[in-house]
């Protein structure tokens, strides 16, 4: 498919899309348009660093998922 016609295709959708596929598409493209600064870079460092010499609190692929599904419930663990 062709750009022009993946774009006609695109604003068909958009333009007849309900509130929450809308905010799916651009909850995409703007993860895609995530940029960190050094700030960020740096802390991210700090903590792996922490993580890799036992020091830092790190959590399973389960209890990540528990805790951010309790979060989301308004719990805020």
């Amino acid at each position: 498919m062709d750009v022009t016609t993946l774009r006609k295709q695109l604003h068909e959708y958009i333009d007849g899309a309900d509130e929450q596929h809308l905010a799916a598409i651009f909850q995409l493209i703007e993860e895609d348009n995530v940029t960190y600064n050094e700030g960020a870079i740096k802390l991210f460092h700090e903590r792996r660093d922490k993580h890799l010499k036992g020091e830092g609190k790190s959590y399973s692929a389960e209890e990540s998922l528990s805790r951010m599904k309790e979060h989301k419930k308004g719990n805020g663990v």
